[in-house]
């Protein structure tokens, strides 16, 4: 949720930062779209995704381009770091020295 919360700093847009105790996670879960953290409150609805709440944030604060392409560019770096993170945990989570 990083870079959500980067979002509204930029933005200067106070917002309610909400962290879930680990022991109280697994009935707050229960109450979550697809069981999932982060989540953003948008006119008391549940939005889950971080990605997907991002490039709502960004669309409506002007940080997703000023054009269609631009619009692209954002959206090839966001996919871009996404694959970078999960190969980044597969390299965390490799037991094998060797391959790792």
């Amino acid at each position: 949720a990083e870079h959500i919360r980067f979002i509204f700093a930029y933005a200067g847009v106070e917002y309610e930062d909400e962290r879930i105790p680990r022991e109280k996670w697994p009935e707050v879960k229960k109450r979550m779209p697809f069981g999932m953290l982060p989540v953003l409150e948008i006119d008391g609805k549940a939005v889950a995704q971080s990605n997907a709440v991002a490039r709502y944030l960004a669309r409506q604060y002007g940080l997703a381009g000023r054009s269609e392409w631009e619009a692209l560019q954002c959206d090839v770096l966001v996919d871009t770091l996404g694959d970078l993170k999960q190969v980044l945990a597969q390299f965390r989570m490799e037991q094998d020295p060797i391959k790792k």
